[in-house]
């Protein structure tokens, strides 16, 4: 027989096993992330740093230094250390990803993991781009002083 306790502990879905399994996932591809970004040269802040200004709502990383990716403006990345389905998609940008534009603009959401094809014609959204591994064409913005 199977108490309340030992069916929880036993979920494959969604028990406190699993949770800790997803979380540490997390945590090594946004630190995978952070080095990606570091090897490209980027400049950003992280979670902690935004949350430490203040922040409620933030992204993996936050570009300290606009650049461009297709001729698209970036100001965030998002690590998701899954796959991208329509349905948990829609959730982040209803969650997540709108606030990310409303409050620091256009961005991309990294789906490690590979991400339904149908997520890219269902993205009415131009504030952000989807993608399955990081960038390796960002062109970084220079300002000149003439």
């Amino acid at each position: 027989a199977c108490n309340s306790s030992t069916c929880i502990f036993n979920d494959s879905q969604d028990g406190p096993c699993i949770d800790i399994v997803r979380y540490t996932i997390g945590e090594e591809y946004e630190v995978k992330l952070k080095q990606l970004a570091r090897d490209a040269g980027l400049s950003f802040y992280d979670e902690g740093d935004l949350r430490r200004d203040g922040f409620d709502k933030t992204p993996d990383l936050l570009l300290a230094i606009q650049c461009l990716y297709k001729n698209n403006v970036i100001n965030w990345i998002e690590s998701k250390a899954s796959f991208g389905d329509i349905e948990s998609h829609e959730r982040y940008l209803k969650d997540q990803l709108s606030s990310y534009n409303n409050r620091f603009g256009a961005g991309i959401v990294i789906y490690w993991f590979g991400f339904h094809e149908e997520i890219l014609s269902s993205n009415k959204s131009n504030f952000i781009i989807i993608l399955d591994d990081f960038p390796n064409d960002f062109e970084k913005l220079t300002f000149d002083d003439n």
